[in-house]
C-alpha cells in the first residue's frame, strides 16, 4: 500500500513541506536508479550475448584450424613443430634441392658429352678398321674418311652405312662405296702409285684441276668427299 503523506499534514505542521519535498526527492532518485539498473542490465546482457557469439565463432575457427592441421585437440597442437623452425628447415631444404638440381644438370651435361666423345671415338675406330682393308690413292684417304663420318650411324650395337637403298651393314656399305668410286683406291699391282684403276691419273689438288676434272672428282667422291677435300687442302 502506497504511503499517503497528506494524512500527516496537520500533524507535521510546518515540517510538512520539507518532508514532502524530501520524500519526492527520494522517490525520484529511486525511479532514476530503477531506470539506470534497467539500462545497465540491458547493456550487460548485450555484452554477454556478444561474448557468447565471439566464443562460439572462436570455437568454430579453432575446430577448422585443427582439421586443416590434421589434429584433434590441444595435445596434438602442442606436438606440432615450431612454425619458425619449420620455415627455416623448408628454406634450407629448398636451397639443397636447388643445388642438387644444378649438380644433376651439370652431371647430365658431362655425361652426355662423355657419351658423345666415346661414340665419336668408337665411330672413328670402326671407320679406321673398315678403311684398313683398302689401299687408298694418294691424298684421298682423308676425303673418304670424312665421307664415311657423315654417312654412318649406329643402330643398337651395329654400325650401319647409308647407301642408295637405305642403311646397310658397314662392311657391305664399304664394299659398295669403293666399288662405286674406284678412283679413290690404288690400282692393284701398283701400291702407292696413286693411279686410279678406272681413270688412270693421280689426283691433283683441286686448285690445279680443270672444271671437267673437278666435275669428275665430285661425281666420284660425292658432296661430302668434295667438301672434305677442299677443307683438307685449305689447311696446307
Amino acid at each position: 500500500m502506497a504511503f499517503d503523506i497528506e494524512a500527516l499534514k496537520d500533524a507535521l505542521g510546518t515540517n510538512y513541506d520539507s518532508l514532502k519535498t524530501h520524500l519526492e526527492t527520494l522517490e525520484r532518485e529511486r525511479d532514476q536508479a530503477r531506470d539506470g539498473n534497467g539500462r545497465l542490465r540491458g547493456s550487460l546482457q548485450a555484452q554477454l550475448d556478444q561474448a557468447t557469439k565471439d566464443r562460439d565463432e572462436a570455437k568454430n575457427l579453432l575446430a577448422q584450424t585443427f582439421e586443416k592441421l590434421g589434429i584433434e585437440d590441444q595435445e596434438g597442437l602442442d606436438a606440432l613443430p615450431n612454425a619458425k623452425g619449420q620455415a627455416e628447415a623448408n628454406t634450407q631444404l629448398a636451397a639443397r634441392l636447388k643445388r642438387l638440381e644444378r649438380e644433376n644438370g651439370e652431371y647430365q651435361s658431362s655425361l652426355g658429352q662423355a657419351k658423345s666423345r666415346i661414340q665419336t671415338m668408337e665411330r672413328d675406330a670402326v671407320i679406321s678398321s673398315a678403311m684398313g682393308g683398302h689401299h687408298w690413292a694418294d691424298g684421298v684417304k682423308d676425303i673418304a674418311q670424312a665421307y664415311l663420318q657423315a654417312n654412318i650411324e649406329r643402330e643398337g650395337d651395329t654400325w650401319m652405312m647409308k647407301g642408295a637403298s637405305g642403311l646397310v651393314e658397314l662392311k657391305a656399305g664399304m664394299a659398295d662405296f669403293v666399288k662405286e668410286r674406284p678412283a679413290l683406291v690404288q690400282s692393284s699391282g701398283q701400291p702407292g702409285s696413286g693411279f686410279s684403276a678406272k681413270k688412270g691419273y693421280q689426283r691433283k689438288p683441286l686448285s690445279e684441276m680443270t672444271t671437267g676434272e673437278k666435275t669428275e672428282f665430285y661425281n666420284e667422291v660425292g658432296a661430302q668427299g668434295y667438301e672434305a677435300a677442299k677443307a683438307a687442302e685449305s689447311q696446307h
